[in-house]
């Protein structure tokens, strides 16, 4: 009898592209009804997967590891928010993005059978970045773009975090670089696609997410050279670079972000000083706060309103290291942080073995940039800033299992 193909849909795919979905959508649509009901659905897809999954989990002391802090977090978090000031707008928002970015983490721990490779995760980055894009030009009316682009006003506001958009668009384009650099196919075009990604990321006018992404590139190349060619790799990047400065400064549209880069070391200038000033004194405010009650914080939430009684007006510590110490105290933070840690170690000595595949060097720089990243924003709720610790727990775990190892 003659065999026939049959078209099989593994249902962890299903999960992932729910998954990406519905984090590319929270870039412009964080707390709306319709997103909320994908979250909920997206994950009760990764359940199911984890129940139907017939490999079974196969334990080893990362993804033990992993497993455990990320399952100690939502409980954890559950515990603080029941006993959280529910007057405060945020919390619940906060809340319920902290539970669905850390069940998706434990979920994708779970699962062994996603078929995620390099190929494949690039394609889910550049459907990110795709969704991601075209969602916010969607939330925003055309006056409020037309501004943004004319540089009357920063893509920022009501609507979405211009600094968490231009992050997320910064990972895309440090995928984006390493698909020209290692694959001839298309390249034009994809140069075409990072300098449109360029700026885009120069519309909120984050000069935190410019930066990190140059710093990115660097980490990249610095990662792919061979060991007597770094230092000469470094020059050649910075110089490129500053010719792309140059450029940038060329154009209305782009120069804008230069100048508040430039506001960095203009010391004479009060806006700035009285801004840098404000920033440290969040930062003290949260160190002073967390030395009070050093293992559980002061509560989930509880900087947005602390900062609120003193400074005047609700806002966050601008550094996600202090407000989670803040909120969540040194657990928290460590319950945070613990699988992000372990996944960037365990590339880390994949990257030493094994220097050409690029694709890892990529990933590592991103997760590296993001951990910079958090020096300057607040990011544990939101999923856009998130979506590469998930996916790549997946594919670094999955890619380190023995004969598990599925390499595109």
């Amino acid at each position: 009898m003659e065999n026939r193909r049959r078209l099989t849909i593994n249902p962890s795919s299903i999960y992932v592209f729910l998954l990406i979905l519905s984090i590319s959508l929270s870039i412009a649509y964080p707390i709306a009804s319709f997103a909320i009901t994908l979250y909920y659905l997206t994950i009760s897809a990764g359940v199911l997967c984890v129940v139907l999954n017939k490999q079974g989990l196969k334990i080893n002391r990362d993804r033990a590891a992993i497993f455990i802090s990320c399952l100690l977090n939502l409980l954890y978090c559950f515990v603080l928010y029941l006993n959280a000031d529910k007057s405060i707008e945020t919390t619940y928002g906060r809340f319920i993005s902290t539970e669905i970015i850390t069940a998706n983490m434990l979920l994708m721990t779970a699962l062994n059978n996603v078929e995620i490779y390099n190929s494949k995760f690039e394609k889910y980055i550049t459907l990110f970045g795709a969704a991601g894009i075209l969602s916010t030009f969607i939330a925003f009316d055309r006056n409020t773009l037309l501004l943004a682009i004319s540089r009357v006003v920063r893509l920022n506001g009501t609507i979405i975090n211009g600094n968490m958009y231009a992050m997320g668009m910064t990972v895309v384009a440090l995928f984006l670089v390493h698909s020209i650099t290692s694959e001839k196919k298309l390249r034009i075009f994809k140069i075409a696609a990072l300098l449109i990604l360029f700026f885009l990321i120069s519309l909120p006018s984050s000069r935190t997410a410019l930066l990190t992404l140059f710093a990115g590139c660097v980490l990249y190349f610095y990662f792919i050279s061979p060991s007597n060619k770094k230092v000469m790799r470094i020059i050649q990047i910075a110089l490129g670079l500053v010719i792309l400065l140059y450029f940038m400064s060329l154009f209305e549209s782009t120069s804008a972000i230069l100048d508040r880069i430039a506001t960095l070391w203009a010391r004479n200038d009060s806006v700035v000083a009285n801004s840098d000033q404000s920033r440290w004194n969040l930062i003290r405010l949260g160190i002073e706060g967390w030395r009070q009650k050093p293992l559980f914080g002061q509560g989930f939430n509880s900087f947005n309103q602390r900062s609120s009684s003193v400074i005047g007006f609700s806002t966050y510590a601008h550094n996600n290291y202090v407000e989670l110490l803040y909120n969540t105290g040194a657990i928290g933070l460590i319950l945070n942080y613990l699988p992000k840690l372990i996944l960037v170690i365990k590339l880390l000595n994949k990257v030493r073995i094994d220097k050409t595949n690029r694709f890892n060097c990529a990933l590592l720089s991103s997760m590296i940039v993001l951990l910079m990243y958090d020096m300057a924003v607040v990011s544990y709720y939101y999923l856009s800033l998130n979506y590469i610790w998930i996916i790549g727990a997946s594919y670094i775990l999955r890619n380190s299992s023995g004969p598990y190892e599925h390499v595109g």
